[in-house]
Formats: C-alpha cells, sequence, structure tokens
C-alpha cells in the first residue's frame, strides 16, 4: 500500500455536508435499482477519507470491483462486501458552486452504479482472500490516478452500449424518483467522442416506462432496440476512422475525470472499465 498520510487539502476543504449527500445518494440508488442491489451493502467513500497516497487529483469519481477491500481501513461502517466508488469531493468543492455539489455528486453517483450493474458481478471475489493481489489493485490505481494521461486508449474505452443504455435507465428512474437529471448529466458522451444522450435515448423509445420495474443487470443481456446498436455502430465508425488504431487495453477505467487547466486526465481500476470526461463547472451536462 502507498504511505498512508493524510489528504492534502489545504488549499480547499471537502464538500460540506458529504455524509449527508452520499447517503441521500445510496438511498436514490437502492430505490431505482433495489431490484439489483438486493441486500449488499454500496459504500460511496469520500476521497477526503483517504490517504494522499491512494488519492487522485484528476478524476470526479471512481469504482473498482474490489474496491471495497482496497479501502475496507477507510471505510467507516464495513458491513460485508459489496460495491463501492470513491467520489472526489475535494475536487468537486474546488470545480463547483457550492449550489451544485449535491447536483454534481449525486449525478456521479449514478455513474459509478452504470458501471457496478455493467459489470459481470457487482463486485470481485476472486483473489479478495489474497493481501497481495490487493495490494497490487491498491497500487495500480495509485499509480494511475497520478497520470495525466493514459495514451493509446479511446476515449470511449469501458462506456460501451450496455453501460450507456443502463444510465439511460436510472436518468429516467431518478427523475421518477425526485431528482431531476437528464441522462447527458449522467454521461458526457460528447467527451467520449460519442453523439449526444438524447440520441441513444430517442433509439430506446419508451423502453426505460416499460421496464421501470426490470432488472437492469438482467436488460442488459438482452438485445437493445435495433436502432440503438445502429446509433453506437454509427459512433463506434466515425471513431475509428479519426483514429489510426484501437489498441487493447488491459484495464478497464471506470473514472470520471476532471479537467482542471492540464490535458483531460484519465485513470485506471484493474479490471474495470471506462473513461468519462467531464468539464469544470458544466453540472456533468453536455
Amino acid at each position: 500500500m502507498p504511505p498512508a498520510s493524510p489528504q492534502d487539502a489545504s488549499h480547499v476543504g471537502p464538500v460540506d455536508d458529504i455524509d449527508a449527500i452520499l447517503s441521500d445518494a445510496e438511498r436514490l440508488c437502492r430505490t431505482i435499482a433495489g431490484d439489483d442491489l438486493e441486500t449488499v451493502p454500496v459504500y460511496l467513500l469520500p476521497q477526503s477519507r483517504l490517504p494522499v497516497g491512494l488519492a487522485t487529483k484528476h478524476h470526479y469519481a471512481f469504482t473498482h470491483p474490489r474496491a471495497d477491500l482496497i479501502y475496507r481501513e477507510h471505510i467507516p461502517m464495513w458491513r460485508g462486501r459489496g460495491p463501492c466508488a470513491v467520489i472526489n469531493d475535494l475536487g468537486i468543492a474546488e470545480d463547483f458552486e457550492v449550489d451544485d455539489h449535491a447536483y454534481v455528486i449525486t449525478a456521479l453517483v449514478l455513474h459509478e452504479l452504470a458501471h457496478m450493474l455493467d459489470r459481470p458481478a457487482l463486485f470481485d471475489q476472486q483473489g479478495c482472500d489474497d493481501p497481495n493481489r490487493l495490494k497490487f489493485d491498491a497500487m495500480v490505481l495509485a499509480e494511475t490516478s497520478q497520470r495525466a494521461a493514459l495514451g493509446g486508449v479511446p476515449a470511449y474505452w469501458g462506456h460501451g452500449p450496455s453501460f450507456l443504455r443502463i444510465a439511460i435507465h436510472l436518468a429516467y428512474r431518478a427523475c421518477r424518483a425526485g431528482f431531476a437529471v437528464r441522462p447527458a448529466g449522467v454521461v458526457a458522451t460528447s467527451r467520449l467522442g460519442l453523439s449526444p444522450m438524447a440520441g441513444y435515448e430517442e433509439t430506446l423509445g419508451d423502453e426505460p416506462r416499460r421496464l421501470r420495474h426490470s432488472s437492469l443487470r438482467q436488460l442488459a443481456v438482452t438485445p437493445p432496440p435495433h436502432a440503438f446498436t445502429r446509433q453506437w455502430r454509427t459512433d463506434l465508425r466515425r471513431f475509428q476512422d479519426q483514429t489510426a488504431s484501437n489498441p487493447e487495453c488491459p484495464y478497464e477505467h471506470c473514472v470520471v475525470l476532471r479537467e482542471d487547466g492540464r490535458d483531460a486526465a484519465t485513470a485506471s481500476g484493474a479490471e474495470t472499465g471506462t473513461l468519462s470526461r467531464t468539464r469544470r463547472g458544466d453540472r456533468l451536462r453536455q
């Protein structure tokens, strides 16, 4: 593990009421995806609780299939295995207005929830009894979070069609539950080299309404409407036409990225999967 020194946030403090915001966000997750989350705990960990060696300067949020074990000693109320995401409350406090904090954090949580539901399993039990494997995962996360870019990886990597579909359904359900967010507020596809989220939403038609009580994990393995698939393939061809290659990557990138005057950063979580870029202060909207 990297040295456990306190988080350096002398220039900015954590988001006010971060615990209450994350508690509300967890309740929203259970309201809109209760069948999928069942009784397992969901850990939403503010970065302000992590030591510097485990923190990220470049990302608003990230998840990993073994994050609950990697960060277990920093989770105040451990209730057993469950999906876990880290929310960079320090970066959010620095980049967004106070009035936007609850919205931004909740939208980020929905983004990470989409990644959790898009995994083969909510959390990974392979290697969970091997301290060396967990130490390696923590080192990978710490190392990649300190780099400004991960070259050779398509911007959309990890944000595939099943992820986008889940995110649209989550946004629909969140609105019904009282949290007003559009799919573009959950996934900024324009920063992934993909067409606007509204176009993907349109191709699903009334599917989110019809299947509002269905399991999203089961939905993700069923064929989407043909129009949705065509939209994805069109985006993929356009993106590939603009790049010389589309190399395979050993990691999936389940992060939401910051822009802070430098090149847009990327990070990775071992065996997890996604890149989502956000603009400073734009409320995660396209």
